[in-house]
């Protein structure tokens, strides 16, 4: 069972969070395969998408490593 559960949460809205970033890979391709659109905007697409990527990598092992200390960690309390 879970030993933890206060750090069990916290790992789940970690991941929420990164899941809220999931839509900077499309806002890479945008910026960076888009013919159509101005120089400055696919400059400000590509970086917005990439730092959207590289927060909801980050988010996501913060959260997954919470989780499993909540799984594993005695509660300090």
């Amino acid at each position: 069972m879970i030993k933890n559960i206060k750090k069990f949460k916290q790992g789940v809205q970690k991941i929420a969070i990164a899941i809220c970033f999931l839509p900077g890979p499309i806002l890479y391709v945008i910026g960076s395969h888009n013919n159509s659109i101005s120089q400055t905007n696919e400059l400000v697409l590509a970086i917005v998408g990439f730092s959207c990527m590289t927060v909801c990598v980050l988010a996501f092992f913060w959260g997954v490593r919470n989780m499993l200390s909540g799984f594993f960690d005695e509660p300090n309390e």
